[in-house]
């Protein structure tokens, strides 16, 4: 998230609404005849059958580009309902435009891959590196289960990954309290030592993507994110395994599922803040996640490269302090993390 820091806020509920259940799409059909559809092909091919529409307003998207979604919104036509049906790309910008347009907003996820349909933040990309901006409230996001499912299995999974980066986020943020006397809240950090509790003991639903599965995995998004906005920025859930992601993603110039991606980096940083990586890279397995470097098609080289560089990286980000900051990241430090995989 890398959200910039804000005062707390103690009483306002800050998540957007959830309405789950199985085949509640169709409840929603008047919704989408009067709205703009932001979405993917994909996950609309699969929503227009159920929803019966014919002549749709329907804009498709591909990335989050910022000059992109600019040119997008300048174009768009004028609505007083946006919905986003898909992944995090489609609900993004379904979001700009919201934000922008001052319009009303609607989050359809079709995929548990990213905690997008509940951050009132926006992702987009300048270059290679990854911005937040913005500030947008959603009326309520639909989770319909069979939506969802209808995505490949690991698309789901790999939305564990975007809880379990509370693993090492909560050692970050601990050691820049002790090293930087960076502010800290027990009660907040507590709070998402128990939403990943929560993670954990449900990793069999997580891992058969059922109806549980799939609600725990938006109940955590939208938990741990109020915890950030409550706190003020994104300490208890993202640190140095996000970090690490956002530079792989600038050395490589290439996009991965997200929360794959900041898996490996949880055991790459867990080793690196000697912090149970086993622990972690067990729940992983167990949970069906694909998480290993030839999964996500990335060479050895790729990892040595976006850990060398990964220092200055965050330096030049002005990132929030974490192990990436204190830890020296040698040849031999790399050559340590790079066994567990090589």
């Amino acid at each position: 998230m890398n959200q910039p820091d804000k005062p707390k806020i103690q009483n306002e509920r800050l998540i957007p609404p959830l309405q789950f259940g199985s085949n509640i799409l169709e409840h929603y059909a008047e919704e989408f005849q009067n709205a703009l559809i932001v979405t993917m092909e994909l996950p609309w091919d699969v929503a227009k059958k159920r929803l019966k529409m014919k002549n749709a307003n329907v804009l498709f998207v591909q990335d989050v580009e910022r000059t992109v979604v600019e040119t997008i919104e300048h174009n768009a036509p004028s609505v007083e309902t946006i919905i986003g049906l898909g992944g995090g790309t489609a609900l993004d910008v379904a979001k700009y435009l919201a934000w922008r347009r001052r319009v009303r907003l609607i989050l359809v996820p079709s995929i548990m891959s990213v905690d997008a349909c509940v951050t009132r933040s926006i992702a987009v990309r300048e270059g290679k590196r990854v911005r937040y901006v913005g500030d947008v409230k959603t009326d309520v996001v639909i989770v319909d289960y069979e939506l969802i499912r209808s995505a490949p299995a690991n698309l789901n999974r790999a939305g564990a990954g975007d809880i379990l980066s509370i693993h090492t986020a909560l050692f970050d943020w601990k050691l820049a309290h002790e090293l930087r006397d960076e502010r800290h809240d027990p009660d907040i950090a507590n709070s998402a030592k128990m939403a990943l509790q929560r993670l954990h003991d449900g990793w069999r639903d997580i891992r058969d993507v059922t109806n549980d599965g799939i609600r725990l995995l938006a109940e955590l998004f939208a938990d741990v994110n109020e915890l950030c906005l409550r706190f003020g920025n994104s300490r208890p859930e993202e640190g140095s395994e996000h970090f690490w992601a956002y530079n792989v993603e600038f050395v490589t110039g290439k996009q991965y599922i997200h929360g794959d991606l900041v898996s490996l980096g949880i055991i790459l940083m867990a080793a690196l803040q000697e912090n149970e990586p086993d622990q972690m890279r067990q729940f992983l397995e167990k949970a069906g996640l694909q998480y290993r470097p030839d999964q996500l098609h990335l060479s050895e080289d790729d990892i040595v490269r976006s850990l060398a560089t990964l220092k200055s990286y965050v330096e030049s980000e002005r990132l929030m302090f974490t192990v990436i900051n204190a830890a020296r990241i040698d040849t031999k430090a790399i050559n340590r993390l790079l066994s567990r995989f090589f």
